[in-house]
């Protein structure tokens, strides 16, 4: 790992120069000296900075996987509510349609009692029609 390498790294991952030092056991002199290039940086050093990274990286991807699970769920609850609500909506539909089904069949009958009743009131407006033609008859005679 070079400087500029080491600089890039630091700065990737949001690390000061102290947080380094201290990663690596050194002083933050030293990792200014790193990065500047006046002196490599050790193996020993190098290692632990990339075990620091992988632990970092590990934490990372756990923490998505967990939001993941969370937001997994999360969406698996409202799927289910939608489920249920489709349901509610379905069956208050079905019963809709059958109270449809009853106001027309009310309807139905209501009109047949009408036209029965005007029926007979034609009816009656013949025979009464028929008894004042009678009347009159009888009235002329």
């Amino acid at each position: 790992m070079d400087s500029s390498d080491l600089k890039r790294l630091r700065e990737s991952l949001n690390l000061s120069q102290e947080d380094v030092a201290n990663i690596t056991s050194t002083s933050v002199r030293t990792v200014k000296s790193w990065e500047y290039g006046e002196r490599n940086i050790s193996k020993s050093a190098e290692k632990l900075l990339r075990v620091h990274c992988e632990s970092i990286e590990n934490n990372t991807h756990s923490g998505n996987k967990e939001k993941l699970n969370f937001e997994k769920q999360s969406i698996e609850e409202k799927l289910n509510c939608l489920r249920q609500d489709n349901i509610s909506l379905k069956e208050k539909i079905e019963l809709l349609e059958k109270k449809s089904e009853i106001a027309q069949e009310i309807n139905r009958v209501y009109l047949k009692a009408i036209m029965a009743h005007l029926s007979v009131g034609e009816d009656l407006n013949q025979e009464l029609g028929t008894l004042e033609s009678e009347l009159k008859k009888i009235s002329s005679n």
